[in-house]
């Protein structure tokens, strides 16, 4: 099948498509996160604060509205902003990406174990992988701990339910496992909110305290 390349053309054509149909989700901030990832990494992030930007409040509760914007997000960035560095997270037990990235493009099947279910993919596509060589700066590993240490910061100093996947950004950076450099400015997409009542306790029982801020 033909591969239609991405471009910012095509970002701003959808971004028309779009206007009206979506929520405009909020940006948060916290000095709290912003002081844990800047301990676990001896540096300090610029304004003193970590941003995160709401896409779990998006209809549905994630960013699957947006269509493609899993997809195009990173083009966006780096198409209009070269020197913002990106990177993407997966779980230990599911990084198919990671993998594919480090065969060359080369799919490499998988069979994915995560508490983030909404990332278990058991395969990363050949287009996919292509955007995230080209994009991102890397894909960072987090485990599941990571993962529900950043769904607990969420819930306790946010006030934010998210779903295991949509807390992997945040646990990996409150976790110092995204590189970030003195004085950067951060953002962490918050991509999904979609986690049953029940199973939040039993998640929330399993995360591991948050660090000292």
């Amino acid at each position: 099948m033909r591969e239609t390349p991405v471009t910012i053309a095509r970002i701003r054509a959808t971004r028309e498509q779009l206007a009206g149909r979506l929520h405009h989700t909020q940006v948060l901030s916290s000095a709290t996160a912003a002081r844990i990832a800047g301990a676990a990494l001896g540096v300090r992030l610029a304004d003193d604060r970590l941003y995160l930007k709401a896409e779990h409040l998006q209809k549905t509760g994630s960013f699957k509205p947006r269509a493609a914007l899993a997809r195009i997000a990173p083009v966006a960035l780096r198409e209009t902003r070269p020197r913002v560095r990106v990177f993407g997270v997966e779980p230990v037990g599911a990084d198919s990406l990671h993998r594919a990235l480090a065969a060359g493009g080369v799919p490499v099947p998988i069979t994915p174990a995560s508490v983030a279910d909404g990332l278990m993919a058991p395969i990363a596509g050949r287009l996919v992988t292509k955007i995230a060589s080209r994009y991102l700066e890397g894909v960072v590993l987090v485990e599941d701990a990571q993962i529900l240490l950043g769904m607990r910061f969420a819930l306790e100093r946010l006030k934010q339910v998210l779903e295991p996947a949509g807390a992997a950004a945040l646990g990996a950076v409150l976790a110092g496992a995204v590189p970030l450099r003195e004085g950067e400015r951060v953002c962490v997409i918050a991509s999904g909110g979609n986690v049953a009542l029940d199973r939040l306790a039993e998640l929330l029982t399993a995360a591991p305290p948050l660090p000292a801020a």
